[in-house]
């Protein structure tokens, strides 16, 4: 089973952007360790930037461009250290 989850993921990450890439990720993060809290989904212990570059694909400097530009957008919220995501089927919606 778990082989099959890291082949759908290899395949999801290579047929998209950037964005997709880079949001697929933050949305694993939200399934694996996030917590939902008053309507959101909060992920406390948010990995380095350049580890999520790594699970992404990218580079860290497209990491930092991407959750700015979600922010931007109001997806995703930087809270001391906590990465929220305010409507998490929307930014899936959007995104994957």
């Amino acid at each position: 089973m778990r082989l099959r989850k890291a082949d759908a993921q290899i395949k999801s990450l290579s047929l998209k952007d950037a964005a997709g890439r880079v949001a697929n990720v933050v949305l694993q993060l939200a399934d694996d360790i996030g917590k939902i809290r008053k309507g959101r989904v909060e992920i406390d212990e948010l990995p380095l930037q350049q580890d999520l570059a790594n699970m992404a694909g990218t580079s860290r400097e497209t990491i930092s461009r991407m959750i700015h530009a979600y922010i931007r957008e109001g997806h995703l919220e930087l809270e001391r250290g906590k990465l929220i995501i305010n409507d998490y089927e929307k930014f899936k919606a959007r995104y994957v």
